[in-house]
């Protein structure tokens, strides 16, 4: 996630810079669906689900409500 949200921000870095950025959503295929809406704001992107790229919400506050079999046989292996 933080590797979109980079690519995003290194997109609109000029006019952030300038402080000519125009906060509203980003179309993007970069995130994933579960990070929610994708805005510009005038400090940088911001996901609604996982925050900034000065502030990423930790995975463990993020509640998980589907993994894949392979997720889950990795973290049985780690877990045991």
């Amino acid at each position: 996630m933080a590797a979109a949200l980079d690519e995003l921000q290194a997109e609109h870095l000029d006019e952030l810079v300038r402080g000519q950025a125009k906060p509203g959503p980003i179309q993007t295929d970069l995130a994933p669906p579960e990070a929610g809406e994708i805005q510009l704001t005038s400090s940088g992107v911001l996901a609604s689900t996982y925050g900034t790229l000065d502030f990423l919400t930790p995975i463990a506050e993020i509640p998980l409500t589907k993994v894949t079999s392979a997720e889950a046989d990795a973290y049985n292996r780690w877990r045991n």
